[in-house]
């Protein structure tokens, strides 16, 4: 009975550092996951700062996600009038059925569409865009996805 407590108390204390040490920022590329302190997004690359300080510079094309301070970015397909204009980081938001709802920050959409926000949604099933929310269609979608836009 002593063995098997000791063991189960080692397996919970190993298991607590393990997930302790884990950082909240990480990237993921085709060869795995990268741990780092901190994650800047600058379109093309992110900007990366690890623990002891190094900093490193990745291509945005290497990366398929990242999630920073508890948020999830996954790249997804941006579109524009039923155009796809290419892959974007969007953030996360929430999932309802086969559909997953995610919020994209777009400075130029703002700029050509005046008294608008920079924050567009977009939903989509697997890869495929569902529908970009409109005002109109907030309230209805807030509810099925238990989100406030």
């Amino acid at each position: 009975m002593k063995k098997n407590f000791i063991l189960l108390f080692t397996a919970g204390l190993f298991l607590t550092v393990i997930v302790n040490g884990q950082s909240d920022n990480w990237i993921k590329t085709t060869d795995g996951l990268i741990s780092c302190k901190k994650i800047t997004n600058l379109n093309d690359e992110l900007r990366l700062v690890f623990e002891n300080g190094e900093k490193q510079r990745i291509p945005s094309n290497s990366v398929l996600s990242f999630n920073k301070n508890g948020k999830l970015y996954e790249k997804m397909p941006l579109y524009e009038k039923g155009l796809k204009e290419g892959m974007k980081f969007m953030k996360f938001l929430s999932s309802h059925e086969d559909m997953r709802l995610y919020e994209f920050y777009d400075k130029s959409f703002q700029k050509r569409n005046k008294n608008r926000s920079s924050k567009r949604y977009f939903i989509y099933k697997g890869e495929e865009l569902y529908i970009e929310l409109t005002l109109a269609d907030y309230s209805g979608f807030e509810k099925d996805f238990n989100v406030k836009l």
